[in-house]
């Protein structure tokens, strides 16, 4: 009988891991590797300096009329070819653009996550 249990408890942990890893994945595959686009027109940029590091971002008015906070941020899953120093120097207020974004979009009382801008790609009119 202890023999049967110990199996049981040995199944369980493998399940478990298994669960964990798989919601990891998910949650990493989510948030870092799916990308979509946001359209709208820059209202305000600006950097903002924490106590280990800083933060591009944009304030914009999407296409709807509605406002939208988003942010030009590193990420490793994007390659060396994606320089976010470059995207942010190239993005001028009050002019319109299809953002290319990834990350979630997430504001709950003082926690927030913005979209991450990849590409920023002028709207000619």
């Amino acid at each position: 009988m202890k023999q049967d249990n110990a199996q049981i408890v040995i199944v369980a942990i493998i399940l478990i891991a298994i669960i964990i890893v798989a919601g990891l994945g998910y949650v990493i595959h989510s948030s870092q590797l799916v990308q979509y686009t946001i359209s709208g027109t820059v209202k305000q940029k600006w950097i903002d300096v924490g106590s280990d590091s800083s933060y591009y971002l944009l304030r914009i008015t999407q296409l709807d009329g509605t406002d939208k906070m988003v942010e030009v941020n590193r990420n490793i899953f994007h390659g060396s070819d994606y320089n976010p120093d470059i995207v942010y120097s190239d993005i001028e207020v009050n002019k319109t653009y299809i953002f290319t974004c990834w990350g979630w979009d997430w504001q709950w009382s003082s926690v927030y996550w913005y979209p991450n801008v990849i590409i920023a790609k002028e709207i000619k009119w």
